[in-house]
């Protein structure tokens, strides 16, 4: 299986309650609420789960969470519960998991947005691994990528 980097700091634009509910249950979420032309709705977020209706930074997100949830992989997840708190967890996603909508609450992170529902896109981690050390070289960007450089030592965890 493949292994994926997770991040969930305190900027993808969604709020401490919704992200200590990720934490809690264990997720890998994105938040892609804008369309395909990178502007983001009015009312209420992109919902779409087909690629081709999100920007090209969204499509990428997307198209690793449909991958990963497809196929299955080994996830070393980081959790930014402050700006001095990180909780890194290392967990599977079973091949063939279906991709849920999670609802939450947006922060206060765009203009207009504060308080609006947030539909973020996840999967369940399980044999979740607490405590793992902090393996340096994470991807630089974004929310949900393949990493490729780490090998196999997150595997190596199982």
């Amino acid at each position: 299986m493949d292994t994926y980097y997770s991040r969930h700091t305190m900027v993808i634009g969604i709020d401490q309650a919704t992200r200590d509910l990720i934490w809690e249950k264990r997720l890998v979420a994105i938040h892609s609420p804008d369309n395909k032309h990178g502007t983001l709705p009015p009312d209420k977020d992109n919902s779409s789960m087909n690629p081709n209706d999100h920007s090209p930074m969204g499509k990428r997100r997307l198209n690793a969470l449909l991958k990963l949830a497809h196929n299955g992989g080994y996830v070393y997840a980081s959790y930014w519960m402050s700006d001095t708190e990180v909780h890194r967890v290392c967990g599977i996603v079973l091949p063939r998991t279906s991709i849920e909508h999670f609802y939450g609450t947006w922060g206060s992170r765009y203009d207009g947005c504060l308080g609006r529902v947030a539909d973020l896109l996840a999967v369940p981690l399980t044999d979740v691994k607490l405590n793992v050390p902090n393996f340096h070289g994470a991807p630089a960007r974004g929310t949900l990528c393949q990493w490729h450089t780490i090998g196999s030592r997150v595997a190596d965890l199982f």
